[in-house]
């Protein structure tokens, strides 16, 4: 038989803000009772008061609070690095796309001016490029099906500590500031130690300080 404290629990799985609300010491048990009350009902199959679902919301925020700071505040981050004037072509897969990649790597002469990233996905590849580069992509791209360009970008990249690479939601503080701060992310890029969030330009500086604040307080002042 599940308990009402199990159910709860489950139910706050599903709810994960309301989890991190609850470690902070911000929520409002009452309120956070009466929304979870019919998630509880349905997994116990059973009416259930708001009284008890209250008590054991309190009792689940007591282990809450005994688990590790997250992975941010124990290793804030130092290091962030931006990049502007980008555009990012997407086009539809084909079997030349690789040998582009490789063309336009060549045709930058290792630059440092120069910035090029491409991915490749089921049914889609992705070239974000430094604007200088724009007139080589589009001549090596000449018989490529492209279904949307996006110019006007900005990369802000992010370099954790490696020790943090293996800990869990060491991304998620980022993505959900700049989520409820209305940031629209184009793409994300990781390589092992170090993430990169594509954004509008109009969105870059504001973009920037979510970051920054995230970076600084381990997501609990963003």
């Amino acid at each position: 038989m599940i308990t009402v404290a199990r159910a709860v629990e489950r139910a706050l799985e599903d709810h994960p803000l309301s989890g991190q609300a609850m470690q902070a010491g911000i929520v409002n048990y009452s309120a956070l009772a009466r929304e979870l009350k019919p998630v509880v009902e349905s997994i116990l199959l059973q009416p259930v008061s708001e009284g008890a679902v209250t008590i054991a919301l309190k009792r689940q925020a007591v282990r809450l609070r005994k688990r590790p700071p997250p992975p941010l505040l124990r290793h804030p981050v130092r290091n962030i690095a931006l990049r502007s004037g980008l555009t990012a072509f997407i086009y539809q897969n084909s079997p030349r796309l690789q040998d582009i990649h490789r063309r336009l790597i060549d045709a930058t002469g290792h630059g440092d001016d120069a910035f090029i990233h491409f991915a490749q996905g089921s049914r889609e590849s992705s070239f974000l490029v430094s604007d200088n580069l724009l007139p080589v992509l589009r001549k090596l791209t000449t018989r490529e099906a492209q279904t949307a360009c996006y110019p006007d970008l900005t990369a802000i990249g992010v370099r954790m500590p490696p020790e943090v690479m293996t800990l869990p939601g060491v991304f998620a503080p980022f993505v959900q500031a700049l989520g409820w701060k209305e940031v629209s992310i184009y793409q994300i890029v990781s390589h092992f130690t170090e993430i990169t969030f594509i954004v509008s330009d109009a969105d870059a500086d504001r973009a920037l300080r979510v970051i920054k604040a995230v970076g600084r307080s381990g997501g609990t002042k963003a």
